[in-house]
């Protein structure tokens, strides 16, 4: 019985409340250490360095007072920790020394190495709460078992029953603090998690502008070079928001619950992001990047590219850091390959600083790189590594390094992919290409000769040479010869003679015919650019080198490109609809919108769909029993029953489980997303709604577009105009694309903004002031909505700010919001009024015409039959029957009408059409 009750003590971990307490204490210390620092960005920097010394004085008194509570010598899984707290501590003492803010990358390594800590701390305390439950439990049992004994020794009853009764009260309070700490982990955990979704969704919100934006400029008329940076801007912030994206998932990495995609994608593609995301950060270094992919590595994969790509950039990066001078070489290869799989190569390599066997012991581990002095002066925390080595792991494939001190490393990865169906390009020219001979200057013998087994596999006669002055010599050897060369390849860096300076003297040779020159040069040299254009130098190809890159710059020097490409083209008489593999499909559209409404209906209809509305949840609860739908499109915020709530109605239907139900929102957080898979629905589409997302969407659900091509961009089949009129304030690029350029909607769009909503701030105010905070948050929703439609981005933007206050009950700002937005709206609707009386004289009313009265009552009643059936041909129908009701009725009714049918207000139309049997 003593040698039992004694174990009470040493099973548990933490032998006083008070012990455990202290350990607790420090994890809001270092989470209040991580929000000072972020404040050193939003704050007074003095009075943000101030926070972090303080906090950084409590973390530290702190744990003098957890390390007395073990006597000095903590569990070796607590050492560790307290030690991390303390290299980060003395970091920060060097930075309190100096006290600068500005462009510290180093200071976030900190932030990132001290949440990492946070979450190690929480991770050890709630091992300690479950190691105590267990230790409790299991001295439970024994209680039992003494209690028996107690019973059956009746001369130690009493000393027995105050003994239980003495642990059991003991258990009962050390279970409510235990409680009470698992609570408080759980609520920094959770806090935590809030934190990074909130983050990323103020990070995604300009990332959208700036993907949106260079799409659009991408659109317009631009120079090479110009092309060329925006290209790679939109590249790269599409990669950075994937990534961003997948921050809102942390806690699925966490819980170990990280999932790989499985999509089809090119590799070249995966390299080229890579390459842009590289090739700047070797270019200020001066250093080389080279790509180096063997011929029989298939192009064409099915994976999950983020993260093979994620894998290359973060190795590539760390070679950069490491190497002062020489190159980075990327190089892919065969390893394995079966009918269906392949397994890849990926090595990169450097001529940087190596790393010694002592070293390589404690990469591809958490928070470890090299010795203290390179982390010092490379910064780092060696996680990059561990999570590649995770990320290839789950790739069926193994990470590792070679490395040699002071001459380089490699670090390689393999990688298990499939194979693509898609057949492979062939980069072999027409047979009277065949033959052309290429020359190549570049003082980098990897470079060069990288470019010279690309160019040979290709069938073309090749000669490389190591600097300027050798390719003026081959060049004039050459001519002499009678064996001129087509094609010169010029590297820009080249000692003695640059590549510039090279052309002039080829030039100056005054060669007949003249061969095409190019200049080859690194990531973002627009002043090479100018220069080569100067020289009459038109093409100039950007570092690394691809094979295709190769191909298509050749064919296009050599005037083979059309060649190529000739037996692509598709037939002119394809049409939209066959294209997108939409004809026929019957679509119930639910939306309470009637600008979406429109815009919806234009669109679907001019790829061959049939579409009918519903103006809430419960209409469309009634509709899809009453008819047959091939899909149906819901809005999620609707009034009298939302989307989620139709949703789950309709799954309750028999017979419906099965019917496509497609979301329309506006909100784009996986949490949002995931509640309209958790309702039921079986995709969504993002508002502002884009037509070519539209079509790939739906076609995964209609039936009959089985073995369809892929779907082009949109092009509407109505009238249109090759642009439209800038509007100050308007994106009229975007909405315009977003009508499937259809010049009359996109009119009657705007006039229905400034019509629908010149008072919807004042509803807004009205609703707030009744406490109705739904009605005020669903009207800033949909004149958030019905903005973006129309490129309305000041709108926009000033109605999703209002819609957030009132969504997270923050009112105390709220008037100025409501303020702000109606000036937008003022002002947006004062330049709209202008441009939509313009675009009326640009069409005038026609003159009146003789009209039989059975053709109008023929009209009429047509008219009538689809008003009263809900269909939304109704809207083609008036369309084209609008010039002869204008030349026999009165204008101010059939604008009545007009109005009427745009905003599918049928009960109204079928009102109305009656009354023209009145007008003569």
């Amino acid at each position: 019985m003593y040698i039992t009750l004694g174990k009470i003590k040493t099973e548990i971990p933490i032998k006083t409340v008070d012990s455990f307490r202290n350990l607790s204490n420090i994890m809001p210390l270092l989470s209040e250490l991580s929000v000072s620092i972020d404040q050193l960005q939003t704050i007074n920097t003095g009075i943000a360095w101030n926070q972090i010394a303080f906090a950084v004085n409590k973390i530290k008194i702190a744990q003098e007072i957890v390390t007395s509570d073990f006597e000095g010598n903590p569990p070796y899984e607590l050492k560790i920790i307290l030690d991390e707290i303390a290299l980060i501590r003395a970091d920060l003492d060097s930075e309190l020394e100096t006290r600068i803010a500005e462009d510290r990358p180093d200071l976030l390594l900190i932030k990132n190495r001290n949440e990492y800590v946070y979450s190690e701390l929480r991770d050890y305390i709630l091992r300690i709460n479950n190691f105590t439950l267990t230790a409790l439990e299991k001295q439970q049992n024994n209680i039992e078992y003494l209690k028996l004994m107690m019973l059956i020794s009746t001369s130690f009853v009493l000393i027995c029953a105050i003994l239980v009764y003495s642990l059991l009260r003991s258990r009962r309070n050390l279970y409510r603090k235990l409680e009470t700490s698992w609570e408080i982990a759980i609520a920094s955990s959770k806090a935590k998690s809030e934190f990074l979704s909130n983050m990323s969704h103020e990070i995604r919100t300009p990332m959208n502008s700036i993907i949106g934006l260079s799409y659009l400029a991408l659109k317009t008329n631009l120079t090479p070079s110009q092309r060329d940076y925006l290209k790679r801007i939109q590249i790269s912030s599409q990669h950075l928001l994937g990534i961003i994206n997948d921050i809102l998932d942390f806690s699925k990495i966490e819980a170990g619950k990280l999932t790989m995609e499985k999509i089809p994608f090119e590799l070249d593609k995966v390299l080229d992001n890579v390459a842009n995301l590289v090739a700047e950060k070797t270019t200020e270094k001066g250093l080389e990047l080279i790509f180096d992919t063997d011929k029989n590595v298939p192009n064409y994969l099915v994976g999950d590219p983020l993260r093979l790509g994620q894998i290359l950039i973060n190795y590539a990066n760390n070679a950069v850091k490491f190497t002062e001078k020489g190159e980075i070489a990327i190089h892919i290869s065969v390893k394995e390959e079966s009918e269906q799989n392949v397994i890849l190569y990926f090595a990169v390599t450097d001529t940087g600083i190596g790393i010694t066997e002592e070293q390589k012991s404690k990469l591809f581990q958490s928070f470890q790189q090299a010795d203290g002095s390179v982390t010092r002066r490379y910064g780092g925390s060696g996680l990059g590594l561990v999570i590649s080595k995770k990320l290839a792991t789950m790739m069926n494939g193994e990470v590792g390094l070679e490395s040699v001190y002071g001459k380089g490393s490699t670090f390689w990865f393999t990688a298990t992919l499939e194979k693509s169906d898609k057949k492979e390009r062939s980069f072999v020219p027409a047979a009277d290409i065949r033959g052309k001979r290429l020359l190549i200057a570049d003082d980098n013998e990897h470079a060069r000769m990288v470019i010279l087994d690309m160019a040979r596999s290709m069938s073309f006669l090749v000669t490389a040479v190591e600097s300027g002055q050798a390719a003026i010599d081959e060049i004039v050897k050459a001519a002499r010869a009678n064996e001129k060369y087509d094609i010169i390849l010029l590297d820009w860096q080249m000692p003695n003679m640059d590549g510039i300076e090279t052309a002039k003297k080829i030039r100056e040779l005054k060669l007949e015919p003249m061969p095409k020159l190019v200049i080859i040069t690194a990531y973002g040299r627009e002043e090479v650019i100018r220069e080569a254009e100067a020289q009459g130098i038109e093409t100039v190809l950007i570092k690394p080198i691809s094979a295709s890159l190769l191909f298509d710059m050749a064919m296009h020097l050599l005037g083979a490109g059309a060649k190529e490409h000739a037996e692509k083209k598709e037939s002119p008489q394809k049409s939209l609809s066959d294209e997108t593999g939409l004809t026929g499909a019957k679509i119930l559209l639910v939306e309470d919108n009637e600008d979406n409404q429109q815009v919806g209906t234009e669109i679907l209809k001019a790829v061959g769909c049939s579409i009918m509305i519903a103006n809430n949840g419960e209409e469309a609860l009634r509709m899809v029993q009453a008819a047959p739908y091939d899909i149906v499109l819901m809005d999620v915020q609707m009034p009298v029953m939302d989307g989620l709530t139709a949703t789950r109605e309709i799954r309750k239907l028999p017979g419906f489980e099965k019917l496509p139900i497609v979301a329309m929102t506006a909100n784009a957080m996986n949490e949002d997303m995931a509640r309209c898979i958790d309702a039921g629905m079986d995709d969504y589409i993002a508002k502002p709604i884009d037509p070519d997302s539209m079509f790939l969407t739906l076609r995964k659900y209609f039936a009959g577009n089985i073995a369809q091509a892929p779907v082009p961009e949109a092009k509407a089949n109505v009238d249109t105009k090759d642009a439209i009129e800038t509007i100050l304030g308007i994106d009229t690029v975007s909405g315009f694309k977003r009508v499937m350029r259809n010049r009359a909607l996109y009119y009657n769009l705007l006039e229905r903004f400034c019509d629908g909503q010149k008072d919807t701030t004042c509803k807004i105010s009205e609703a707030l002031t009744s406490k109705d905070f739904l009605l005020a948050e669903r009207l800033a929703h949909t004149l958030k909505g019905v903005a973006a439609n129309i490129g309305a981005g000041d709108v926009r933007d000033a109605a999703e700010n209002v819609e957030i206050s009132i969504n997270k009950d923050k009112m105390d700002g709220i008037d100025r919001l409501i303020d702000t937005l109606n000036e937008q709206v003022e002002t947006t609707i004062g330049r709209l009024l202008p441009a939509i009386q313009l675009e009326k004289q640009r069409s005038p009313l026609p003159d009146k015409k003789s009209e039989t009265k059975q053709s109008l009552e023929s009209i009429k009643t047509e008219l009538f039959m689809l008003a009263e059936k809900n269909d939304g041909e109704l809207i083609d129908f008036f369309g084209s029957v609008r010039e002869n009701l204008l030349a026999n009725c009165d204008h101010e009714l059939i604008r009545d009408i007009e109005k009427a049918v745009n905003g599918f207000e049928f009960s109204r139309v079928s009102e109305m059409v009656k009354q023209l049997e009145k007008v003569k």
